[in-house]
C-alpha cells in the first residue's frame, strides 16, 4: 500500500490494477513462506481476490472523487470516466464472485464455504447498489463499509475448506465485531 500511495495513487487504472494485485500477491507469497508451494486452491483465492480488490477500488474512489479532482489525483473514474469506471467495478466485482463460488461448484468446498461468500456478495450488493445510482461522496462511504465487510468474509473464506464452520466463523466474526467497534468508537471516516 505504500507503493501504491508513493507511485499509482494518481496514476488512474494503472493505480486501481497495482494495488490489488499486491494485495493478491500477499496470499501467494504466504503460501510459498509456509509451505514452499502454492496449493492449487489458492488461486482461486488469487483471482477473486484481484477482481474483488480492483471492482472496490474503483467504487471506492467516489467517496474523494471532488477532492481528487480538485487537487488533480487522477482516479480510474476521473480518467475513464464515471460510467465506464462503475461498468468495470461491476464487471470485475461479479467476476469475482464467480470464481468466489467455482471452489464449491467443482467440489472443492463444503457448502458452509457459501455462507461466507454469500454474506461478502448480499453486503456488496446492498452497499454498492446507490452507487449505480447515484455517485455521491455518501454512496462511495458506504460502499467503502461494504467492501470492508465482505473483505473480511472473502479474505479468510477458503480457509471453510481446510477448517469446520465454527472455527471459521470464530476467524472471521472476531475481526469484523472488534473493527467495527473500533471504527465506530473512532468516528473517523476513512
Amino acid at each position: 500500500s505504500h507503493l501504491y500511495n508513493a507511485i499509482f495513487k494518481g496514476k488512474g487504472i494503472l493505480g486501481s490494477i497495482v494495488l490489488p494485485l499486491g494485495i493478491a500477491t500477499m496470499s501467494i507469497f504466504g503460501a510459498v513462506a509456509v509451505s514452499g508451494k502454492v496449493p492449487s486452491i489458492l488461486w482461486y483465492g488469487f483471482f477473486g481476490v484481484f477482481l474483488y480488490d480492483f471492482g472496490a477500488h474503483i467504487a471506492t474512489t467516489f467517496k474523494d472523487i471532488e477532492l481528487d479532482r480538485s487537487v488533480g489525483i487522477v482516479t480510474t473514474p476521473i480518467q475513464i470516466g464515471v460510467k465506464p469506471a462503475l461498468f468495470l467495478s461491476t464487471i470485475a466485482t461479479i467476476g469475482a464472485f464467480i470464481v468466489f463460488i467455482l471452489p464449491y461448484a467443482l467440489g472443492k468446498a463444503e457448502p458452509y464455504y457459501l455462507i461466507w461468500v454469500g454474506i461478502a456478495i448480499g453486503a456488496t450488493f446492498v452497499t454498492r447498489f446507490p452507487l449505480l445510482f447515484k455517485q455521491t461522496q455518501e454512496n462511495g462511504y458506504i460502499a467503502l463499509k461494504g467492501a470492508f465487510i465482505s473483505e473480511l468474509a472473502i479474505y479468510p473464506c477458503l480457509i471453510g475448506i481446510i477448517f469446520s464452520i465454527n472455527t471459521t466463523t470464530l476467524i472471521i466474526l472476531i475481526p469484523l465485531f472488534l473493527s467495527s467497534i473500533l471504527l465506530e468508537a473512532s468516528n473517523q471516516r476513512v
